[in-house]
């Protein structure tokens, strides 16, 4: 399918648009008792965000009908390395399957490259098959396993290095740390977020 993709900035569209998208987009996961954060975002909430971040929205070319939209932020890390969070991809349901994510990933990170980042991340649940998919496709590595106490699973938080070329040594090293979070994670917090009872000992 044919579409444009741009800075909301230079669109006519209204973060009241993005949020019904979004909506849209993450009912699916809500269907699978996935409760994103994402699918309950307010418009204040995503226009609050975007000011310190770059919004993406992907658009049919012949309608004008929004089909996708997705968000980086620029972050350094505590080694001083720039890198950009992406968070708040969504596909309209109508178009999903259909490239349009694909475009607008390929986009995000294009502009994260051009910025100078160092890698980028991204995170989804351990059950959103299809989301864990998407991200091994593009070239993402798993990274960590992590539990927020905004939601009730698991989160797998994915990486990409730029520049894109990976030695094949590095692969066992990504596998390695992912295996060594997984443990971690699974030991001292429970899937919303808090800490077991085991570890209360030692704080």
């Amino acid at each position: 399918m044919e579409c444009v993709i741009k800075r909301i900035e230079d669109t006519s569209f209204t973060y009241e648009d993005i949020i019904a998208l979004l909506h849209l987009a993450f009912q699916e996961r809500l269907d699978q008792g996935l409760e994103f954060t994402t699918s309950r975002m307010s418009v204040d909430e995503i226009r609050r965000r975007s000011t310190s971040g770059i919004l993406l929205v992907a658009y049919s070319q012949e309608t004008k009908e929004l089909l996708g939209t997705g968000m980086i932020h620029l972050i350094k890390d505590e080694n001083g390395f720039l890198y950009a969070n992406e968070e708040h991809k969504g596909v309209h349901p109508s178009v999903k399957r259909l490239g349009i994510g694909s475009r607008l990933e390929e986009q995000l990170q294009r502009i994260a490259a051009a910025e100078g980042a160092a890698y980028i991340i991204s995170d989804t649940a351990v059950r959103a098959r299809s989301s864990v998919l998407f991200h091994l496709h593009h070239g993402f590595y798993r990274w960590m396993l992590v539990s927020y106490s905004s939601t009730a699973y698991y989160s797998i938080v994915f990486r990409k290095d730029i520049p894109l070329q990976r030695k094949k040594a590095s692969v066992l090293a990504h596998a390695f740390h992912f295996c060594c979070s997984c443990i971690w994670t699974i030991l001292t917090k429970k899937k919303n977020g808090s800490f077991r009872r085991w570890v209360g000992l030692f704080r």
